[in-house]
């Protein structure tokens, strides 16, 4: 029998769109940190029709593509209905809340249009009306004509002047030039930045008046380290009982991340660890108050650090076995088997997460995660063999391979006595069940 396809309002979705992004976004970043990840397709189209999937592009150089991918597939499936090439490769995950899509792509290659198309349909209502018209004329029906017939209107779209306009106005061509650089992120000051701050303010209170107790600024701009392409990162903090939409969204020349709670969710929240303590929890230290009379962001800065020890040792117990424990291993397979080309790759997940743990036994939250290494080498606490290895990621100086496995090997030994020492013991002596 024939897959009958249906279609929704893709606002009826966006809570859980929002719940899968959140957690996936993460996911990728913990492997991936230097990947770019967009939000795609018609659940990021405000007024689009959808069948309520999810989708997220992964934008990597070429070098990276089959770290990238091998990576990726440690967490998703392939999708084997889809091509895959050196430069291309999708995944799913269909037992999400909402299925999700994760599509792979070499940065400037042919098939790098996921995020430009969805850019596109944001600005030129005329097409995305045209896509919705085309959806309710296969509502209930057989997808695979509905697949045959979006083909054909998405390369109508791509020859069209419009979009061809439209891609110039972003410096894309189809003939993309090696060493063109996009105008966005645009460069934004300070004040810029703070206007904006204030337009959603002003309609955030329009909209939800009497129902927000507290509105800030987190992340560098919060902390007034902002730099030219910082993003706006914002909590809106409401009554208990009454709860509003989070966002993440490019508008202008802005990326904006409005982060939403119930107050007695916010401070629940705060109190909470994992192996990302010391680079999330930031977002509870560093707030610039826009409004705030009940002196909330006040109050809670000093919630992440009523984690017990005991937590914080178990959290760091747990992480050992699911991630710097496995990394050695494809390390050492890596090495023995002469695929040295993931080694590079390799170390910089080892000191990735020797980073996270380091924060953790320290007690010491990163002030941005772009200076993660930097500010854990000044730390007391820390393993043997992680200054060598971390300095040698910082630098990019990874072409000596067989060294960077000798490196990773030294600070594998120095992590395990650092856990001796912090009377962490992570293997069992005997089956657990």
């Amino acid at each position: 029998m024939s897959e009958i396809v249906t279609f929704s309002d893709e606002k009826i979705f966006r809570r859980k769109v929002h719940e899968v992004l959140k957690k996936h976004r993460s996911l990728i970043e913990s492997k991936l940190p230097y990947a770019e990840i967009i939000h795609v397709g018609s659940t990021a189209v405000e007024g689009s029709l959808t069948k309520g999937d999810v989708d997220l592009q992964v934008r990597v150089p070429q070098s990276d593509f089959s770290q990238a991918k091998e990576r990726l597939r440690e967490m998703y499936d392939v999708n084997e209905g889809s091509s895959q090439t050196s430069y291309f490769c999708a995944f799913e995950d269909p037992d999400e809340i909402l299925p999700l899509g994760v599509q792979l792509t070499v940065t400037s290659s042919d098939v790098d249009h996921f995020w430009l198309l969805t850019k596109f349909f944001r600005v030129h209502p005329d097409y995305l009306k045209e896509y919705n018209k085309l959806k309710e004329k296969h509502n209930g029906k057989n997808i695979d004509k509905y697949r045959e017939e979006k083909g054909r209107f998405i390369e109508e779209i791509f020859a069209s002047d419009s979009y061809q306009e439209f891609i110039n106005r972003f410096g894309v061509t189809n003939n993309w030039s090696k060493g063109d650089i996009l105008p966005f992120p645009a460069a934004t000051s300070r004040d810029e930045k703070m206007e904006m701050i204030d337009e959603i303010t002003d309609r955030l209170f329009k909209k939800y008046e009497g129902n927000i107790l507290a509105i800030g600024v987190y992340g560098s701009v919060g902390a007034g380290s902002d730099g030219p392409y910082s993003d706006i990162e914002m909590h809106v903090i409401t009554r208990d009982g009454f709860s509003i939409e989070g966002y993440e969204f490019i508008y202008d020349k802005f990326k904006i991340e409005i982060s939403t709670e119930q107050k007695s969710t916010f401070f629940k929240k705060a109190m909470e660890v994992d192996e990302s303590w010391a680079i999330t929890a930031g977002v509870y230290i560093n707030i610039h108050a826009i409004f705030d009379p009940g002196n909330i962001f006040e109050e809670v800065k000093g919630y992440p650090f009523k984690v017990s020890d005991e937590a914080m040792k178990e959290v760091m117990r747990e992480f050992m076995i699911w991630e710097p424990y496995e990394t050695i291993g494809k390390i050492r397979n890596s090495f023995k088997n002469e695929n040295l080309n993931y080694i590079p790759l390799g170390a910089k997940d080892l000191a990735w997460q020797t980073a996270k743990l380091i924060g953790l036994a320290n007690r010491q939250i990163y002030s941005t995660r772009a200076r993660t290494f930097e500010e854990s080498l000044a730390m007391s606490s820390k393993p043997q063999g992680y200054d060598e290895l971390v300095k040698k990621v910082m630098e990019g100086k990874l072409d000596s391979k067989e060294q960077i496995y000798s490196l990773c090997e030294n600070l594998w030994v120095g992590l395990n006595n650092w856990y001796k020492e912090l009377g962490i013991e992570y293997r069992s002596e005997q089956l657990p069940f």
